[in-house]
């Protein structure tokens, strides 16, 4: 654990007191999802504590937003990988080996992962999965052939998505997933 001096402590809290409100209304404009935002905004504290004898004092707020917008835009573009692999895996298909992140290894773990995660869904979730995914299907169609309410299959839907991100968001974390970034301004 880093111990900060009082100076820099004071300046941080300064810095929170004075963004953190803007910066939390700027990313849900970004993120729309609040633990996200919560993220972002400890993540771009945290670089500025790292940072606090390289930034001039005048330009705080713009680096702060600057380095806040960059972390959500890295949170948005891993999400999207990890959504096209979702649904590319999900529906049998193995992408280009270019697009996936790290060695053909780490793509076939995720593979079997997601096809491990798959298998363990309630069945009715993973039969929503399977057709949405494999065969296409809308959920209105989804729902007139399994006889259900539109809202049951859209729940079911979205709870094994859930499930799934929330699977592959802890295997992520407990392997180191996720790459550094400096908070420098490009």
């Amino acid at each position: 654990m880093k111990v900060v001096p009082g100076g820099q402590q004071t300046l941080l809290a300064s810095l929170f007191h004075e963004h953190a409100d803007r910066l939390r209304g700027m990313l849900w404009g970004v993120l729309r999802n609040r633990d996200a935002v919560e993220d972002v905004v400890q993540t771009t504290f945290a670089k500025a504590l790292e940072s606090s004898g390289e930034v001039r004092s005048v330009s705080w707020k713009a680096w702060l937003f600057q380095v806040a917008y960059n972390e959500a835009m890295l949170l948005r573009r891993k999400e999207g990988v990890r959504q096209r692999a979702f649904q590319k895996i999900s529906a049998g298909q193995q992408p280009p080996g270019d697009a996936w992140p790290g060695d053909g290894l780490a793509a076939r773990e995720l593979v079997d992962q997601v096809g491990r995660l798959l298998a363990e869904l309630p069945p009715e979730q993973r039969e929503v999965v399977r057709r949405r995914m494999h065969q296409e299907q809308t959920f209105a169609e989804i729902a007139a052939d399994l006889g259900v309410p539109l809202g049951t299959v859209l729940t079911r839907m979205r709870l094994a998505t859930d499930k799934l991100r929330k699977a592959l968001q802890r295997t992520d974390s407990h392997h180191g997933g996720g790459e550094e970034r400096s908070g420098e301004q490009r």
